[in-house]
Order: C-alpha cells, then structure tokens, then sequence
C-alpha cells in the first residue's frame, strides 16, 4: 500500500514538474546576441535563445485606420531595414527611407508609411512581455500587436491598458514595459501608427507551448511503469 501511493505521489510530482518546466526565454535584442555591428540597419536579423529561434524584419504598413492591415511592405532597399542600436543594452528600430530616422514611427501620408518590426519564430510560442526604449508618457506613444496576421491590440499605452485587460498590462510603475496574457502564435508584428508615436524594441519574453500530445504520452508511459511494477 505504501508502494502505491509512494509511486502514484511520484507520478503526479512529476507530471507537474514537466509540465511546469517551459521556462520563459528573454530575447536581449542588442548587437551582441545579434551577431551584427552595432548603428547599422540591417534587411533582417536572428537569434536563439533557450531553443527558440527568431528572425526579426522590418516593414512599412498601410491600414484602415482601425487596426486591420491593408498593405504590408518589407523594407529590402540600401540604406533601409531593421536599425540595430550601437548601445550594449540593445534596441531595434525601422529606417524605412535614407532620410528617414532610426526610430520605429508611425506616419500619415503615402511618402510616410507607418512601420513595424515583425518577430518570426521557428515555433508557436506564447508572447509575455515586451519592454520599449523612447516610449514615452508626455509624448503620447502608443503600440499595436499583430498576430499572424490578426491584430489583437491597437493604440495601447499605460493610460488605457486596463481597457485591454484580458491581453495586456503595463508593469506597475512603468509606462513603457507590458506583460501579455494568453497571446500566442509565430508570427508578431509590433507596429507604430500617426506621428505621435515613435519608439525601438529593446526586448521581449517569450515561452514555448507545452505540445499536449507529449505530455499525454508522458503520463501514458508512467501509468504503464505503474501498473508493470504493480503485478511483479
């Protein structure tokens, strides 16, 4: 009797390590981990962290007005593409013209698209924090989220965050830090729009999601050492 609940203890102690194990990966997006040279642009730029690798584009964007994409352009051209900061701490932006600065912004005119820096994970993940540079209070930013494609959050900033409870709120104490609830997917763009927004993306928090299908077979295979130990 002791053995059982000794072995059925253990088999619930260890399911619930397991699948408490998915620990969160902080993607530090400076030029280090980047392997690039510090204040230059780039038409694209990786990283893995903890198994989870992400290759990180900028574009410009056309939109409604209301948050649904119209156009999505990459940003190919010399001189263009994903500004990589020359600061140890890291932080991204969009150069989308040779005049254009390196700050991710938001525009109104054809000749001033909006821009943003698309995160393209090798795997589904679970998209928790993210932590903005130049994000400031007096000046009125505000970011939007895209995800594969849908766009899960517009105009947000620590002012209205509570209105967008159930997905995000700002870090107490903090105007330009987030945490995420619930919002997962490959591909995540973070976008400016208007001329009063303007920032880079210093860095963000990811983890993987626990695939359903191993953890069952994980159990599966505890039982059945259980019940082989049960009848010796």
């Amino acid at each position: 009797m002791m053995l059982k609940k000794y072995l059925i203890s253990s088999l619930l102690g260890f399911v619930l390590v397991c699948s408490g194990s998915v620990s969160a990966a902080l993607i530090n997006l400076n030029y280090a981990n980047l392997s690039v040279t510090g204040g230059s642009e780039y038409p694209s730029v990786q990283m893995t962290v903890d198994g989870i690798g992400v290759t990180i584009s900028a574009y410009t964007i056309e939109n409604d007005g209301v948050g649904n994409i119209s156009g999505l352009f990459p940003l190919l051209g010399a001189g263009t593409g994903v500004y990589v900061s020359g600061s140890t701490s890291g932080n991204l932006g969009v150069i989308s013209s040779p005049s254009d600065g390196s700050l991710l912004d938001g525009g109104n005119t054809l000749d001033d698209l909006d821009e943003g820096l698309l995160f393209s994970f090798d795997q589904v993940v679970n998209f928790n924090y993210v932590n903005f540079d130049y994000f400031t209070k007096s000046g009125g930013d505000d970011f939007n989220l895209t995800v594969d494609g849908d766009t899960v959050l517009w105009d947000v900033n620590a002012n209205n965050s509570a209105d967008f409870s159930p997905l995000v709120g700002n870090v107490a104490g903090q105007f330009d830090e987030y945490n995420f609830y619930g919002i997962s997917g490959q591909n995540f763009l973070i976008w400016a729009d208007g001329n009063s927004d303007s920032f880079r993306v210093d860095n963000i928090q990811v983890s993987k999601v626990p695939e359903p299908q191993s953890l069952l077979l994980l159990v599966l295979g505890l039982f059945g050492l259980y019940w082989r130990r049960r009848e010796v």
